[in-house]
């Protein structure tokens, strides 16, 4: 699947050309799951841990808009929620050895 290179290649610092080229790409490929083989696709947002009723709520919200955009957008904001969760839990290195006692 191309969903998860996607998401581990995105970056809140990567140049903003690079990560609207990941989200059209994420979005075309979420698409495709959507048309496809919607199995795979609720597989990938359990995965992800993307919560069922933000995905109704953004899709009734956004009607006219290109569910693979809405979804891409849910799981990049929910990927960088993890990252962010991750991060807060990680301890400083110790600056010395004497520090570690």
């Amino acid at each position: 699947m191309e969903v998860w290179p996607l998401l581990e290649e995105w970056q809140e610092t990567m140049p903003a050309e690079r990560k609207d080229a990941i989200r059209t790409r994420l979005s075309q490929v979420l698409n495709q799951f959507l048309l496809n083989d919607f199995g795979a696709l609720v597989q990938i947002l359990y995965r992800v841990d993307v919560s069922e009723a933000k995905v109704k709520n953004m899709l009734q919200q956004h009607p006219g808009t290109d569910a693979g955009d809405l979804l891409a957008d849910l799981l990049i904001q929910r990927q960088e929620e993890k990252r962010k969760t991750f991060a807060s839990f990680q301890s400083p290195p110790a600056e010395s050895d004497e520090e570690k006692w």
